[in-house]
């Protein structure tokens, strides 16, 4: 998708002002390249922690730089076309073949009418390891559906033939996050099912979700066995509050803020800070702590996720603090990128409409799976939201992005 003639137009501005840098700031990677002066180079320090363009992006006003922005923004779409991974690779070489002589200017259009182009495999996986937890939150949407299936899990072995299946289908980099509406380590081959997902050849990421009131000894166990695998797991531990009352009222389970702290901290100096994060969701109940929660957090030097609040598109009570959501819709990025797994195995249609499923992974293959969502997905980039079998118009989800 490198195109010549955009090169060239930059090029010409690059040496007409005498830039020292030059770059476009919304067209994808791989469009044009970026031009550096030879006085900007010789500027860089002799040790860059990053790239040269991040350095110039923490350092801009320190150079003069040409910013170069053409029609149409496709900034929306993070396209990627620098052939730097094996998502930009398939991408490219789908519109290759769509149109080898294919214009900038066309790259819109040729996105619309070929939706599956974009959207061309999963790259973020929730799977619902356990369905059932011991506490009863009341940000959850748990309280408002039916839990007559509690306990129910899918089971290591399936685990393992879902990655091989995944595998041989999508062999794409990918995250993985153990959540959905159950406390994964509840599930009795947790520690197992950890190992075996982070031996996974493609895996980027992969996220475990809990309250953390469980016994932790078997997983701290785990970590110490899995080498440098442990760089890829990531625990976001949702604690809401630091407020032993509050903690009581909202999570509704038998422990108590510093058995978690406690847990946090074990956990923290076995696996990581850095793979360690405290998530707090933005809810009124909380609203006045929310800068003390961070400050704790802060000297401890542990992230904190300030999660926005998520009704489940009116299934639940609303709480927001506020309403960020932009003014128009776009896409959907959870259509776009995401599969969504139960505990039975199936797959929805997002993880905001659980009773629309679009197949079963114990009878259906992944491909199958995959463009059995690709309709709606259409739908939801040609605006035609009110098409889709799912509660998209009454949504704040759409916008948000996983990876």
């Amino acid at each position: 998708m490198f195109s010549l003639d955009l090169t060239r137009e930059l090029e010409s501005r690059h040496t007409r002002y005498l830039a020292q840098y030059s770059y476009s700031e919304n067209l994808p990677k791989g469009i044009v390249p970026y031009f550096l002066s030879r006085e900007f180079v010789n500027s860089l320090p002799d040790n860059v922690p990053t790239t040269a363009h991040d350095y110039l992006i923490k350092n801009l006003n320190n150079y003069d730089t040409e910013i170069f922005f053409k029609e149409p923004d496709l900034r929306q779409f993070r396209l990627d076309f620098s052939l730097s991974d094996f998502r930009s690779l398939k991408l490219s070489e789908f519109f290759m073949n769509v149109n080898p002589n294919m214009e900038y200017r066309e790259l819109f259009d040729n996105i619309l009418a070929n939706p599956n182009g974009f959207r061309l495999a999963p790259s973020y996986i929730e799977m619902e390891l356990y369905h059932g937890c011991e506490s009863a939150c009341t940000f959850c949407p748990r309280q408002f559906i039916s839990n007559e299936n509690d306990t129910e899990k899918l089971s290591l072995s399936f685990i393992t033939k879902f990655l091989n299946d995944l595998n041989q289908t999508f062999p794409y980099p990918i995250t993985i996050c153990l959540g959905g509406m159950g406390e994964p380590f509840l599930h009795p081959e947790f520690n197992e099912i950890i190992v075996a997902i982070l031996d996974y050849p493609h895996l980027k990421e992969l996220i475990v979700e809990t309250a953390l009131y469980v016994d932790i000894n078997k997983f701290l166990e785990t970590i110490l066995s899995i080498g440098q695998n442990k760089t890829k797991l990531s625990l976001i531990v949702n604690l809401t509050t630091l407020n032993e009352s509050k903690y009581k009222e909202i999570y509704q389970n038998k422990t108590n803020v510093k058995s978690v702290l406690d847990k946090i901290s074990t956990i923290a100096d076995t696996l990581g800070k850095s793979n360690i994060h405290l998530q707090i969701i933005k809810i009124k109940e909380i609203e006045e702590e929310i800068e003390s929660y961070f400050t704790y957090f802060e000297k401890l030097g542990i992230n904190v996720i300030l999660q926005k609040y998520n009704s489940y598109a009116g299934l639940m009570p609303e709480k927001r603090v506020s309403d960020l959501t932009p003014i128009k819709r776009d896409f959907c990025w959870h259509l776009n990128r995401d599969l969504y797994i139960t505990s039975d195995g199936s797959v929805t249609i997002c993880k905001q409409e659980l009773q629309n499923k679009i197949g079963n992974l114990h009878s259906d293959s992944i491909f199958s799976i995959w463009e059995n969502g690709m309709k709606t997905f259409s739908n939801s980039l040609h605006g035609n939201h009110d098409k889709i079998n799912a509660p998209c118009l009454t949504c704040d989800e759409w916008y948000t992005f996983n990876v």
